[in-house]
């Protein structure tokens, strides 16, 4: 997936001349890594978020903090090869308001600077947004661990109002021709990138959910059947019933790997921008869903599966991936 039309942060340009150029393009540096990291740190909130209906580590979010330790060093050394740069400069450095966790804004105050002063306030803004990062970070553990409903951060009620009015508007759209308004908006307005949402952002929201639906069950699927293998770990009663859920949830697992990978499929159209296929695939993910539900049913011989709750999240999820396809008029 393409990251950067997910998060459209604009860079400085890369230095051209060579007045200060050790100074300037270590700068550049540090506001790619930034950038990329915020992006890594955003998807990992929305996973946190996702996690709140699922007890299972989510493969994305764990690469993510593991790849933030790894630059977290990197980091470091490069702030300090800048102060020690910027240090050689004469330059005066004024204080810099401190960045308000949660609100959003920044204040610096109004200086005339150096390029070196620059340098040094840039270092001291960024380490300000870290920190303001992980403090979110915080915030939606927690809030996430308080809610039972799934997707949703904060209470489904009050998500609409941290909408933008072109978000909001745009989500509502396609949430009023879903299967399930509630469900949808819990859902969308759950990411992070909601408030500013067009189509194609619009599009990765839904599509990244339903994936991220896919890959927690056929996940919750393996931990079943590892139970099974392992005793039964109560989910059935004798020999019999255990031999019916294994072959049940053995279909259901080739189900969602077809899930997963049309699911996956679409993420790439859209890298692409080919969107013609995109309500198809979503309508199979829903399909494999419906699928699972009715073999572990019939096997079963229960009106309601192990799986249901997941199998209806990713039908639902599905169904808005569908109704969000249509905003894309192929020619």
């Amino acid at each position: 997936m393409s990251e950067k039309s997910l998060y459209p942060i604009q860079l400085s340009e890369k230095p051209q001349d060579d007045e200060d150029e050790a100074i300037r393009g270590s700068i550049y540096k540090l506001q790619t890594q930034w950038w990329w990291k915020t992006n890594c740190m955003t998807r990992k909130a929305s996973c946190l978020a996702y996690e709140s209906a699922y007890p299972w580590a989510n493969l994305h979010c764990m690469k993510c903090m593991w790849d933030k330790k790894a630059e977290d060093m990197e980091d470091k050394r490069n702030s300090a090869d800048i102060a020690k740069q910027a240090s050689l400069s004469s330059a005066h450095v004024t204080h810099l308001n401190p960045l308000v966790i949660g609100s959003g804004s920044r204040s610096v105050a109004s200086i005339t600077l150096t390029q070196a002063t620059i340098n040094v306030q840039y270092v001291r803004v960024k380490e300000s947004m870290q920190v303001s990062t992980i403090a979110l970070l915080v915030v939606l553990i927690f809030s996430s661990c308080s809610y039972a409903v799934p997707f949703s951060i904060v209470d489904a009620a009050n998500a609409d109002t941290s909408l933008t009015s072109t978000g909001l508007k745009l989500i509502r759209d396609v949430c009023k021709n879903t299967s399930n308004y509630q469900f949808c908006m819990d859902a969308l307005s759950s990411d992070p990138r909601a408030p500013t949402a067009d189509s194609y952002v619009l599009a990765y929201i839904s599509f990244d959910l339903a994936y991220l639906n896919a890959t927690h069950t056929n996940h919750a699927i393996a931990v079943l059947l590892s139970n099974l293998t392992s005793g039964g770990g109560g989910a059935c009663r004798n020999s019999t019933e255990c031999a019916l859920l294994r072959r049940g949830l053995q279909r259901c697992h080739g189900y969602y790997v077809e899930a997963i990978r049309v699911l996956g499929e679409a993420l790439g159209d859209l890298d692409s921008e080919t969107y013609f296929e995109l309500g198809g695939l979503a309508a199979d993910a829903g399909g494999a869903a419906r699928a699972c539900e009715a073999t572990l049913t019939r096997l079963g011989g229960h009106n309601r599966s192990p799986l249901y709750l997941m199998n209806q999240r990713l039908r639902g999820l599905s169904n808005i991936c569908v109704v969000v396809s249509k905003l894309f008029r192929v020619s």
